[in-house]
């Protein structure tokens, strides 16, 4: 009888031991599982960052160069109305001649 219990609690251990191993082993595998998925979407991450870091770029690219031409447009439109401008010198130096003279 004795030795039929410790034949039983032998057995016992060493499925123990059988289930042990299989659970290092799933363990393992799962870890294995998770690093290739993080890998898979790390790099998914990466990939639609660059595009749409990319896209914002160059929209901000194509606002600033329509920005630096309108304020081209604008600057020379005040050029022009200023070249246009009527200068009437005489009255000007009247007025400084009245100015300086009071």
């Amino acid at each position: 009888m004795a030795a039929e219990q410790d034949d039983v609690i032998r057995h016992l251990l060493q499925i123990e031991d059988e289930a042990s191993e299989l659970v290092k082993e799933a363990q393992v595998e799962a870890e294995g599982i998770i690093a290739a998925a993080k890998a898979r979407t790390d790099a998914q991450f990466k990939k639609e960052f660059e595009t749409v870091s990319s896209e914002i770029e160059k929209n901000e690219s194509l606002k600033r160069d329509n920005i630096t031409a309108s304020h081209k447009e604008q600057l020379q439109q005040y050029k022009d109305s200023l070249t246009a401008y009527k200068k009437d010198f005489d009255s000007f130096n009247s007025l400084m001649d009245s100015l300086l003279k009071a």
